[in-house]
């Protein structure tokens, strides 16, 4: 049996929902302009396609080049909120099986063929 549990630090999966347009998000006030590059650039990375959060946390050190670690975090972690809250992003919760352990997420797209797999993915 599997069961779905919150999601924690990086192995968050993500997905921009679509539903969201960062143009009318800010002119409302939902987002500041440094939340609005941020969504611009996960929208245009990643579309509506699922992503793991480590993929696009080191966009923060850009504008924060000067930030430790720690800090750096703490406003992926109020970036995240804010785009969830606003319906911009869905976060998919981390799987665990009935004996707590965590079941396996692959970041690739396989093919299977008759003559066996096919990765699609690029690195």
């Amino acid at each position: 049996m599997i069961e779905n549990v919150p999601p924690s630090d990086s192995s968050n999966i993500l997905r921009v929902t679509g539903d969201v347009k960062i143009r009318k998000a800010l002119s409302k006030g939902k987002l500041k302009p440094l939340g609005a590059t941020m969504a611009r650039y996960i929208e245009e990375r990643y579309n509506t396609l699922p992503f793991a959060e480590r993929w696009a946390f080191p966009l923060l050190s850009k504008p924060f080049p000067e930030e430790d670690e720690e800090s750096l975090r703490r406003k992926w972690r109020a970036l995240i909120k804010k785009l969830t809250s606003i319906r911009f992003l869905e976060v998919y919760s981390a799987l665990r099986d009935v004996d707590r352990g965590v079941v396996g997420q692959f970041e690739h797209t396989v093919y299977v063929t008759e003559g066996g797999p096919e990765i699609l993915t690029v690195e």
